[in-house]
């Protein structure tokens, strides 16, 4: 499993890492595979995002077109988002573009942002 930090890059995670909210992860594997997560309640703490590509997740339980999830931001720019069942990234959107794209709960996203910002839970 995998998660990108702009500054520090690929980071491998072990069995005993934890997950974190709000944050994109990558997972492969070679057939269908059932993790169980235990979570603690929503996240209550903003997730710290730098100038360039973030990879993110939403907070909650229901899809948000990008632009409402990520209406706190004020320098985002682009966001892409992978299908996993057709194994291939989603159209981009594009801010103040009318883009349609959806956040989907569970899923990972990447986020183009100008200038270090804070996602907000419940954004």
């Amino acid at each position: 499993m995998l998660t990108y930090e702009s500054k520090a890059g690929w980071i491998t995670l072990g069995k005993d890492d934890r997950l974190k909210p709000m944050t994109g992860y990558w997972l492969y594997t070679t057939g269908p595979v059932t993790i169980s997560l235990k979570v603690s309640g929503p996240p209550e703490e903003a997730k710290p995002l730098d100038t360039g590509w973030n990879l993110a997740g939403i907070s909650g339980k229901t899809a948000k077109p990008a632009e409402t999830a990520l209406s706190g931001l004020s320098s985002w720019s682009y966001v892409v988002s992978y299908d996993p069942a057709r194994q291939q990234y989603r159209d981009a959107g594009v801010k103040g573009g009318g883009s349609e794209t959806l956040l989907m709960p569970g899923e990972g996203f990447w986020v183009y942002l100008n200038a270090p910002e804070n996602l907000n839970p419940g954004t």
